[in-house]
């Protein structure tokens, strides 16, 4: 038996949910009556495709060697 699959329009709506509404994932997952580690996979992807702006290269920034000492 294969997994369902899910449209990506839905898995974006779900995603948004959490994202910004800052709800819980395991109350969106049980909310639509899905697994809360397959939400929780959803919104990792969602945020390595979408990085908050400002964190994305931050580390490597920091470590350029730009300093003014």
């Amino acid at each position: 038996m294969s997994a369902p699959r899910y449209s990506a329009e839905f898995k974006e709506q779900v995603v948004l949910e959490i994202v910004q509404r800052s709800r819980p994932v395991a109350e969106v997952a049980r909310s639509y009556g899905l697994v809360p580690q397959t939400v929780g996979n959803w919104v990792a992807k969602w945020r390595k495709e979408h990085p908050e702006p400002g964190t994305e290269n931050s580390s490597s920034e920091e470590n350029a060697g730009g300093h003014d000492d």
